[in-house]
């Protein structure tokens, strides 16, 4: 590949993926309809009846994280080893996911320990699948995938 062309995957790459978290930061702290909760953040961050809203949401958390996971693990991972990409990796959205669930509390939306779960569970279910596939060489892959056309 060109040197060309690979700055322009290195861009690209970290282009998609910051927009992507812009986005997801976005929608998750955007001010809610209502005023702040009347319960204390205790309260309402642990409650324990769902209504099927609830679980709808907790099941787009688990997309949302699981695929800002794997952005920021292929991003990272064209630059840095898989085992630091992975670490930094989950370091990055454990903190984004915990940072924006705690912030819903102060925009009027609800803060929920399941959407904490989901974020968590989604993250969990990108590594082991990106762990999975690493054992396949997914990172020759992706060396792969910026090698090809070499002989620009």
């Amino acid at each position: 590949m060109s040197l060309r062309k690979k700055r322009i995957f290195f861009l690209g790459s970290w282009l998609i993926t910051l927009a992507w978290t812009a986005v997801l930061l976005y929608l998750l702290m955007k001010p809610g309809s209502g005023s702040p909760p009347v319960q204390s953040f205790i309260t309402s961050f642990f409650r324990l009846s769902f209504s099927r809203t609830d679980l709808i949401e907790a099941v787009a958390h688990v997309g949302m994280f699981g695929s800002l996971t794997v952005l920021w693990w292929s991003t990272l991972a064209n630059h840095y080893s898989t085992r630091y990409a992975a670490s930094a990796t989950v370091v990055i959205v454990v903190l984004l996911g915990t940072a924006t669930e705690v912030g819903q509390f102060f925009v009027a939306r609800s803060s929920l320990m399941l959407d904490l779960a989901a974020n968590f569970t989604g993250i969990a279910l990108s590594i082991a699948c990106l762990r999975l596939l690493s054992g396949k060489s997914l990172s020759s892959a992706v060396n792969r995938g910026m090698d090809s056309g070499s002989a620009d």
